[in-house]
């Protein structure tokens, strides 16, 4: 099945009252696990990730493996006479005569850019730095709300690899590198009392791009982030992978 909606929450229980823990976004495809009621038990292709979707927001049927990803903050795209967002990350089949066809839908891009390619370090770097200010927002996956995870894990969809959803995941991928060796696009974690719980992009060896409080750029060294602003470190920093 796949999300044809702009952003889908992803909930921890099947209620609208539980707590979204993630988000689809358009073209993401999942593998249903569980129906009950109006609800569907689903776990990510990308990153097999589970959760309760409401069964009205998913359209069943497959799209091409050949894809391309919206490397735009966001795009418009048309379906007949219907305008609608969709966001940085949201996948596409790969255009055909002008259109990107999904099902017997027809959609075509009047908006935004889209690539085929995976993107460099380096673009991807620039193209998240675009986000700063985009708020931070638990189980978010856009930049219209984003969590931390969310966030590193975009900057790797860009570029074509996978990882998984939650700090705690990303932390046992990758080698580990010592700061002052590390490059842009390398991941730091941080932790509290021995648990992760924050991730960023490295720019460089001292600064990072996360989202805390809203995307933002800080200095980092040894001990964590450092916030100028009120001259004192938010986050102590855990280690640095290399994916």
């Amino acid at each position: 099945m796949i999300s044809l909606l702009s952003i889908i929450p992803i909930r921890r229980e099947a209620a609208e009252s539980s707590e979204m823990v993630s988000q689809l976004l358009f073209g993401e495809q999942v593998e249903v696990l569980e129906v009950a009621d109006n609800w569907t038990k689903v776990k990510t292709l990308h990153d097999e990730y589970e959760g309760w979707v409401d069964a009205k927001m998913l359209t069943d049927i497959q799209i091409s493996e050949e894809v391309a990803i919206v490397t735009s903050l966001t795009a418009i795209l048309q379906c007949d006479e219907l305008k609608f967002t969709v966001t940085l990350g949201a996948v596409l089949p790969v255009q055909k005569a002008g259109f990107f066809i999904i099902g017997d839908q027809e959609f075509s891009l009047i908006d935004g850019m889209v690539s085929e390619e995976e993107l460099t370090t380096e673009e991807a770097l620039d193209t998240i730095t675009q986000m700063q200010k985009s708020p931070y927002l638990w189980g978010g996956r856009t930049p219209f709300g984003i969590d931390c995870s969310g966030f590193s894990q975009l900057f790797y969809r860009l570029q074509g690899v996978d990882i998984p959803r939650d700090a705690s995941q990303q932390v046992k991928c990758g080698d580990d590198v010592f700061l002052q060796e590390a490059q842009g696009g390398d991941l730091a974690f941080f932790e509290k009392e021995g648990r992760v719980t924050h991730v960023g992009v490295l720019l460089d060896n001292k600064t990072i791009v996360h989202a805390s409080g809203c995307v933002r750029i800080d200095a980092i060294d040894a001990n964590g982030i450092y916030v100028k602003e009120t001259q004192k470190y938010s986050h102590k920093l855990l280690g640095v992978k290399r994916i």
